[in-house]
């Protein structure tokens, strides 16, 4: 254990007390004054320097390379946020699934049920086949901007080549709800939008054709 040496500013009376006294508690015995340090010259007591050298390695005020297992802590948590945000967007994904079949269900259902359940007479039903494609211009076109909110790549080709945008729905979108809704009117509906289709791309080939054969005047 070392000693240390205090010394009085007003009469110079020297003291040896422990390292680990408090220095500011003690008074000179001649006079009562405060006594100070007998060395100066900036060299820090040495119970003056055991508090710095605490304070300074506080795990708040230390510095320097982060101790093992404060790194796997950290690491720990991004996994967390990971995993929390993974079953957070899986959890929306089912969401979504769940809101596209049950829209499949009861469009299907009704759609069905007025179609094929004789609840629709045959004006309706040459109502639909009138108007049939321009229901599935309707679903086309929507689906379309989807694809190229997706990417350019399905947005081009289900431009230049149309049957593509029916695969890309079912197959490559992950639109549940446009899924469920496109199919659920096809149960009912397809068959009478399939004839409208077909005679109304009779008439534009028929057309195309003439036009040629006529020279394009």
């Amino acid at each position: 254990m070392a000693d240390m040496t205090l010394k009085c500013a007003q009469c110079s009376k020297t003291l040896t007390v422990s390292e680990f006294v408090d220095t500011t508690a003690v008074s000179c015995p001649e006079c009562g004054s405060k006594l100070q340090p007998a060395t100066t010259g900036g060299i820090q007591p040495p119970v003056e320097q055991k508090r710095t050298w605490k304070v300074a390695h506080r795990p708040e005020t230390r510095q320097g390379p982060e101790r093992p297992e404060e790194t796997l802590a950290k690491v720990g948590k991004k996994e967390r946020k990971k995993d929390k945000e993974f079953k957070r967007s899986n959890r929306a994904r089912g969401q979504r699934i769940g809101t596209g079949w049950l829209l499949f269900v009861l469009l299907g259902g009704i759609t069905g049920a007025l179609r094929w359940g004789g609840f629709m007479g045959d004006t309706y039903i040459e109502m639909l086949k009138s108007y049939g494609a321009l229901l599935i211009l309707v679903f086309y076109v929507v689906i379309l901007f989807r694809a190229f909110e997706d990417s350019a790549f399905s947005g081009i080709v289900s431009l230049v080549f149309p049957p593509y945008s029916v695969y890309y729905l079912f197959a490559v979108s992950d639109d549940y709800v446009l899924r469920g809704v496109v199919a659920g009117t096809i149960v009912g509906f397809g068959y009478e939008c399939g004839i409208s289709l077909t005679e109304q791309s009779a008439v534009v080939f028929q057309t195309v054709n003439d036009w040629i054969m006529r020279g394009g005047s």
